[in-house]
């Protein structure tokens, strides 16, 4: 589970997405703009005795490695051991 991101009746896929990408660049992920980002808003979550509808967003982040591609390729050219691993995040809140 992630960092928090409200998601407020009303707010747009584009602006939740939006405030994704600007905590990644904040946190200086250089492939941020190449992350896919899934919103689901039917979710539900337990309150109390009660239950309540739920936004979850999903980062799916391509990580690559610095230094294990390049030291691989140094032993067999053609490895692919340490390509591009993704990455998944996600948080779930209420829809408030």
């Amino acid at each position: 589970e992630g960092a928090r991101i409200a998601v407020l009746p009303g707010t747009s896929d584009a602006a939740v997405e939006e405030r994704v990408q600007t905590y990644m660049v904040a946190g200086q992920l250089p492939r941020a703009a190449d992350a896919e980002i899934e919103i689901t808003r039917d979710n539900t979550i337990s309150i109390g005795a009660g239950t309540a509808t739920a936004s979850r967003v999903t980062v799916n982040y391509p990580f690559e490695f610095i230094m294990l591609q390049p030291v691989a390729r140094l032993v067999t050219s053609s490895a692919n051991f340490g390509s591009v691993l993704i990455m998944p995040a996600s948080a779930m809140m209420r829809n408030e």
